[in-house]
């Protein structure tokens, strides 16, 4: 892209103005901006640990499915938060950063060099893209509202299911116990009465010889005394 001479006049200001600075301070800078991003960062991390260790070890179980495309949600809300008015500033410091970049090689002078080329101030540029907390907790409303909601509903719907059908086992388990107890008493009656029978048999059978052989005693005292033979 061809750079406008008055925007050449700027990228060259910038890069003498950028060439007298010292590469020290620059560092000690830096150095300041990494040290204070660290300590906000730490702090936030401590305020949310807790309740992200809990959500991360349900969510991070094996074969668990969200539901949530993250690659096309990622792409949906960056959208969202690039075409937002509050974010033009920095899309335009953005755009006129990169059509300088063959001229200036060097980041922290294109950084500078743009600046003066959208001719606004750090303070805009930070304002527009910290406008993507307010994109960001907009989406989150959304998303609370409506899948959380609908996903914590459904899951209560569902330990509804759970507690009734505890209840239903829990019932068909007294009903099992008692038919259990049931067929204990069948089967005691079954082995009492087949016990029973086979002694009646017994004892049938008994009485049985018993009479035979009384009424047959009988049978040869009558042939004996009183057959052919005892009258020859």
């Amino acid at each position: 892209m061809k750079i406008p001479e008055g925007l050449k006049k700027v990228v060259n200001l910038v890069i003498v103005d950028e060439s007298a600075a010292s590469a020290p301070a620059t560092a000690e800078t830096e150095s300041d901006s990494s040290a204070s991003a660290s300590g906000a960062a730490s702090g936030n991390h401590s305020t949310q640990s807790a309740q992200q260790a809990q959500e991360a070890q349900a969510g991070q179980q094996p074969g668990v499915n969200s539901g949530i495309d993250v690659a096309d949600l990622e792409k949906r809300i960056d959208t969202l938060i690039q075409d937002n008015p509050a974010y033009a500033p920095y899309r335009a410091f953005a755009e006129m950063s990169q059509s300088i970049a063959a001229a200036v090689p060097d980041e922290q002078q294109r950084y500078r060099a743009a600046l003066l080329g959208v001719k606004t101030n750090l303070d805009a540029l930070l304002g527009a893209v910290n406008s993507h907390a307010d994109v960001l907790a907009k989406e989150q409303k959304n998303f609370a509202s409506a899948f959380v909601a609908h996903s914590e509903a459904d899951i209560a719907s569902l330990r509804e299911q759970e507690t009734r059908l505890n209840e239903e086992i829990g019932a068909l388990a007294r009903q099992l116990t008692e038919k259990n107890a049931q067929k204990d008493a069948v089967s005691k009656s079954i082995n009492s009465k087949t016990a029973g029978l086979a002694k009646a048999k017994i004892d049938f059978e008994s009485v049985r010889t018993t009479l035979v052989q009384k009424y047959d005693g009988i049978v040869k005292k009558l042939q004996g005394y009183l057959g052919e033979s005892a009258h020859g």
